[in-house]
């Protein structure tokens, strides 16, 4: 966990992939969670249980990496100011799309965002990729596989969380995952720049607490 001004930030990334030598850089030590919502939330909850019987409860959590996107830029880091669940259908039984059935929560979290002079971007998990053509229907800026399920997570747990995601990819048709590596280097150096940010300026952190 990575230490700020006395808060104690639990960063969770997907894949080792994603962390690069930037971040890596600013002693970051995320936790990897794996790919897609079911491995996101069976290791979030895992890696929340174990901090939390240690006696080391993250103050905020963050959920970094990459999103797709066929109209936000290009390798543009963006700070996440809503999660939707877009695999979640239950329409047929007369439910709003989105919306999970019986569940005492809405469709769509909100979070915060820590800085005003940085751009930001609504996202909708699920569990696939999204190629350039399949944007069509998704009512969200990008797409992840994992930020609405370390959400959950995180509500459960009473923790705020962050979201922060660079487009890899969607503008273009894929051409296998080298696709997805190509702008990994310098998504890695945008984050860790996010990071400077925040150790520079400490306080952007408090309003997250209240």
């Amino acid at each position: 966990m990575l230490d700020i001004n006395g808060l104690k930030i639990m960063t969770l990334i997907a894949n080792s992939a994603e962390y690069g030598a930037s971040m890596q850089s600013k002693n970051i030590n995320p936790d990897f969670i794996g790919v897609g919502p079911i491995e996101a939330t069976f290791h979030t909850t895992y890696l929340l249980m174990n901090a939390i019987s240690a006696g080391n409860k993250p103050d905020i959590i963050f959920s970094v990496g990459t999103a797709g996107s066929h109209t936000l830029k290009q390798c543009g880091l963006y700070q996440i100011n809503s999660i939707s669940y877009r695999d979640m259908d239950a329409s047929v039984f007369g439910f709003d799309v989105g919306v999970t059935p019986f569940a005492d929560y809405d469709a769509e979290f909100k979070l915060p965002v820590l800085f005003d002079d940085m751009p930001t971007a609504s996202l909708a998990t699920g569990a696939s990729v999204v190629g350039h053509d399949g944007f069509n229907g998704i009512n969200a800026d990008c797409v992840d596989m994992e930020s609405y399920a370390v959400k959950r997570v995180a509500n459960f747990f009473n923790i705020p969380m962050i979201g922060l995601r660079g487009i890899s990819d969607g503008h273009a048709p894929a051409n296998g995952i080298a696709t997805w590596e190509e702008y990994l280097h310098i998504i890695d150096v945008k984050i860790a720049e996010f990071y400077q940010k925040i150790i520079q300026n400490p306080n952007s952190l408090v309003s997250v607490m209240s």
